[in-house]
């Protein structure tokens, strides 16, 4: 994905979130089913063998996500230094932790 292409998604999601905050019955039907939500409201057509999961956070519940393994069992200082420190990488399906709580 290109550097443009994140951003597009980022500032999508930011209009989701916004969207689900203020209308409940849009919220309820995105935690539901949010590939159909993606299609009916956005356009956005999701590979069936793709699996997408929201999940409303709350305060006493943190949700963390477990990154796909690395290609090599040995990552070097420097991207260990930034996955403690939550920082972004390079590494498939890592998430800094502040995008989801």
């Amino acid at each position: 994905m290109s550097k443009q292409e994140k951003e597009d998604m980022e500032k999508l999601w930011s209009q989701i979130v916004k969207r689900a905050w203020k209308d409940e019955v849009f919220k309820q039907r995105l935690l539901k089913d949010p590939k159909k939500v993606a299609k009916d409201e956005y356009h956005i057509d999701i590979p069936s063998d793709k699996q997408i999961m929201i999940v409303e956070a709350s305060l006493d519940t943190q949700i963390l996500r477990l990154p796909l393994k690395p290609a090599s069992d040995e990552m070097s200082s420097e991207e260990l230094e930034k996955l403690a420190a939550g920082g972004d990488t390079n590494m498939p399906g890592f998430v800094k932790p502040s995008s989801v709580y």
